[in-house]
C-alpha cells in the first residue's frame, strides 16, 4: 500500500501519509478477493493450528542477572536443541547446542527457563503505516481492485478511506493537514500520536515482532518503548540510519539520500515504488533512477523497494545488478490490486526479500498473520515455491539485511541484541520449528523479549518480566498472558502509560470522532481495532 501525498495535497484533503484486548473481530468480507484471506482472516485455519505446548516452563534463578532460555533454537545455520543466554545489557552472551551456555560464568545465578518450546529471532516488520493500526477491515476495505496506487486514494473512488484518513490526521495532530471539524483538544499536547503509535507496537509485540518500520512521520520520545520504532532515533540503537519515503522524492531530497549513502549516515532507504499492476506503476522504477543529479545513484545496495507489485523480470534484474532489496506485502497487495509481487521472478533474479504486513485494513494484523498469508499464497499460486523456512528468513535475517542491521538483529548468536520470540510447541511440533512459526498466532507466543527485556508472554512466565507490578493481565483469545507496557519509574513522554490507559484514550477518541465526522460515509470507526483479532 502506498499513501499518495501528492494526490491528497492536490485535493486539499490531507497531505500526510507517512505514517482492546477483546474489541470486535471483523466478520466483514470483501467479495472481490477470494484468492486468500486478509486481515483477521489471515491467521491459521483451525485445522492448521500448531500443536499443544510441552507443558509449563521450569524457572529457577534471578532474572535481574540475566535469562538463560532452553529449548529448540532457530539458530544462525538452522534449528538445534540448546540454550540462549541473555544479559541485562540487552545482548546475547551465548547461543549454543546442548548445555554449553549454562557453563558460561556469565550464567551464574541467572534465571534458567526451560521453555518447552521454540526460541526464534524476534520478527522484524520492514513496512507498516503504524498510525493506521487503530483501524482494521471493519473500518475500510477497497471497493474493488485497482490498477495503481493513485486510483484508490482519490476521494471520488474511496470516500470511506478519505474520512478514515481524516480521523487519523485529527487524532495525531498531523502537521500536514487536519479536517476542519477536528477539535482543538487534539492539537499540541492533546495529540494522541503517542497512543496510536503504541497501539501499533502492541499489535506487533504480542505477535513476537520486536522491530517495526512504522513511517509515523515526526518521531516522538514516547516511541522509545514496546517494540523498536526502528526508523526513528528512539529505536534503542546507537543511531537511526534508516530513511523512508512513500513517493518518488524531489531531486534535492534524492541527492541528499545519495550523499548520506556516501557518508555512511544512511544504511537503508525504504521507498514505495511500482505499487500497482499497470505501466504507470512500473514506470516509477525508471523515475527513481532519474530522480537524482547523478543518474541512478539511488540504484544502490542501500535501497529497498517496497512493493514492486508491477515489476517484471526486467526490473528485478536491474535491481539485482545494483544489489537492491525488496519488501513484499502480499495481503494488502491482494486487497488493493487482486494480485501481488512476482516473488518467484524476484527470487530467480537473486534478490534479498523481506516480508511485512503494511497496515491493518486489507493487510495483516501482524507479522504472524502475514507469514501465514504469504505461505498460503505461495502454495496456491506458485506451487509451494516458498518453504516455511523461506518465509521465516524473510521475516528475520532478510529483514535485518534490508534495514542494514544484520550485525545487530535477525539472528540468534552471541553479540547480537537479545530480541527473541518464544513459541509454545510440543515435542513433535518442535521437530518442524519453521512450520510452527508460520502457523502460529499471538495465542501461541509464549514470550517476547526486546533487548533482554521481557514485554509479553504467558502468565506463568510473568516472574521473569522486568516490568514487575506494572505488567498487566491480557487475554489473547482465551490464553492467559501478561504485557509490560508502562516503564517503571518513567513519568515523562507518556512512557508511564499503561495498556488500559492507552486503550481507554483511543476508544473514547474514536467514539467522539464518530459524532464529529461527516455523516453518511460508512458506519462507525469505533470500537478500536483489537490488539489481537480472534476468530
Amino acid at each position: 500500500m502506498r499513501l499518495s501525498f501528492a494526490s491528497l495535497v492536490a485535493s486539499t484533503l490531507l497531505a500526510s501519509f507517512a505514517g482492546l484486548a477483546t474489541a470486535s473481530c471483523s466478520d466483514r468480507e470483501n467479495p472481490h478477493f477470494a484468492q486468500g484471506p486478509t486481515g483477521a482472516e489471515a491467521g491459521p485455519d483451525p485445522e492448521e493450528e500448531v500443536g499443544p505446548d510441552g507443558g509449563p516452563p521450569v524457572i529457577t534463578g534471578d532474572p535481574t542477572k540475566g535469562i538463560l532460555l532452553e529449548g529448540t533454537v532457530i539458530g544462525e545455520t538452522g534449528p538445534y536443541e540448546g540454550q540462549v543466554l541473555t544479559l541485562p545489557n540487552g545482548t546475547i552472551a551465548c547461543a549454543e547446542p546442548g548445555t554449553t551456555c549454562s557453563e558460561d560464568p556469565l550464567a551464574d545465578g541467572v534465571a534458567h527457563v526451560i521453555v518447552n518450546g521454540i526460541i526464534a529471532p524476534g520478527l522484524i516488520d520492514t513496512h507498516n503505516h503504524i498510525l493506521f493500526d487503530i483501524f482494521d477491515d471493519s473500518d475500510w476495505l477497497p471497493q474493488h481492485p485497482y490498477q495503481n496506487h493513485d486510483e484508490w486514494t482519490l476521494d471520488k473512488n474511496e470516500p470511506r478511506y478519505t474520512v478514515m484518513v481524516d480521523v487519523k490526521q485529527c487524532l495525531a495532530d498531523a502537521s500536514q493537514g487536519k479536517p476542519t471539524w477536528c477539535p482543538a483538544k487534539y492539537h499540541g499536547a492533546g495529540s494522541l500520536e503517542c497512543e496510536m503509535e503504541k497501539w501499533g507496537e502492541l499489535k506487533a509485540m504480542v505477535a513476537g515482532t520486536t522491530s517495526v518500520v512504522g513511517l509515523a512521520g515526526t518521531a516522538l520520545p514516547c516511541f522509545a518503548s514496546l517494540a523498536r520504532s526502528i526508523d526513528t532515533q528512539f529505536n534503542g540503537l546507537d543511531a537511526d540510519r534508516v530513511q523512508t519515503a512513500a513517493i518518488t522524492p524531489s531531486k534535492t531530497t534524492a541527492d541528499g539520500v545519495c550523499k548520506n549513502y556516501a557518508s555512511g549516515k544512511t544504511a537503508a532507504y525504504l521507498i514505495h515504488v511500482g505499487e500497482g499492476l499497470d505501466q504507470k506503476a512500473r514506470d516509477e522504477f525508471t523515475k527513481l533512477g532519474a530522480a537524482t543529479t547523478t543518474p541512478e545513484c539511488l540504484y544502490a545496495p542501500q535501497t529497498a523497494i517496497t512493493h514492486g507489485t508491477s515489476f517484471t523480470a526486467t526490473e528485478f534484474a536491474a535491481m539485482a545488478a545494483h544489489q537492491m532489496k525488496l519488501t513484499w506485502s502480499p495481503a494488502s497487495n491482494v486487497a488493493l490490486y487482486g494480485d501481488t509481487t512476482n516473488i518467484p521472478a524476484a527470487l530467480d533474479a537473486g534478490l534479498t526479500i523481506s516480508l511485512a504486513p503494511d497496515w491493518s485494513m486489507g493487510g495483516s494484523q501482524n507479522m504472524l498473520d502475514e507469514m501465514h498469508f504469504a505461505k498460503k499464497w505461495s502454495d496456491e499460486h506458485w506451487k509451494g515455491r516458498l518453504t516455511a523456512r523461506d518465509i521465516v528468513t524473510m521475516a528475520t535475517v532478510n529483514a535485518a539485511t534490508v534495514l542494514g542491521l544484520s550485525d545487530r538483529l535477525g539472528t540468534i548468536k552471541a553479540g547480537m541484541l537479545a530480541d527473541l520470540l518464544v513459541l509454545s510447541a510440543d515435542e513433535t511440533a518442535r521437530k518442524t520449528p519453521y512450520e510452527v512459526l508460520v502457523n502460529s498466532t499471538p495465542k501461541n507466543v509464549r514470550l517476547t523479549m526486546i533487548s533482554s527485556r521481557v514485554v509479553y508472554g504467558d502468565s506463568e512466565l510473568r516472574k521473569i518480566a522486568t516490568g514487575g507490578g506494572l505488567c498487566e493481565d491480557f487475554d489473547a483469545c482465551g490464553s492467559s498472558k501478561f504485557m509490560c507496557v508502562a516503564e517503571p519509574g518513567k513519568t515523562d513522554n507518556k512512557l508511564g502509560q499503561t495498556y488500559a490507559e492507552i486503550k481507554g484514550a483511543l476508544e473514547a477518541a474514536l467514539i467522539e470522532m464518530d459524532t464529529l465526522r461527516p455523516a453518511g460515509i460508512g458506519g462507525n470507526f469505533s470500537p478500536l481495532a483489537s490488539v489481537v483479532a480472534c476468530k
